[in-house]
């Protein structure tokens, strides 16, 4: 599988609702790349799958805020990247994180809430 192949796969199975499963993918498609702007924005979007997962899950659901916003500071340092404007999707994470984080301080569960769009 290409790289442009493995982040469509990645793409179509986190957009129907398998975060785990594109996590996999993007993982496999990470593991032997030199580092980079493909390496750091496959890291990005696998840090933001295992947030999703958590959030879908109801698992461990407080580390969530914190995988976002790894995952947005990935997303923006290699926007472009394979064609993903990750300054946009940086910036959807991070704003997710904060939004969660408010509410953990509200002591207002957290799970089930949306991630954002791939």
């Amino acid at each position: 599988m290409t790289l442009a192949e493995a982040l469509e796969a990645g793409r179509a199975l986190y957009r129907a609702g398998e975060p785990f499963e594109a996590h996999e993918v993007w993982e496999d498609a990470w593991r032997p790349l030199p580092r980079g702007p493909e390496r750091t924005l496959l890291q990005g979007l696998i840090q933001l799958a295992a947030a999703a997962h958590k959030l879908r899950s109801g698992e461990r659901v407080r580390g969530a805020p914190r995988l976002l916003r790894k995952a947005a500071a990935k997303l923006r340092r290699a926007s472009g990247a394979l064609g993903v404007d990750g300054a946009a999707l940086g910036a959807e994470c991070e704003a997710l994180a904060e939004r969660l984080e408010e509410r953990l301080a509200r002591g207002e569960a957290i799970a089930g809430a949306e991630p954002p769009e791939v």
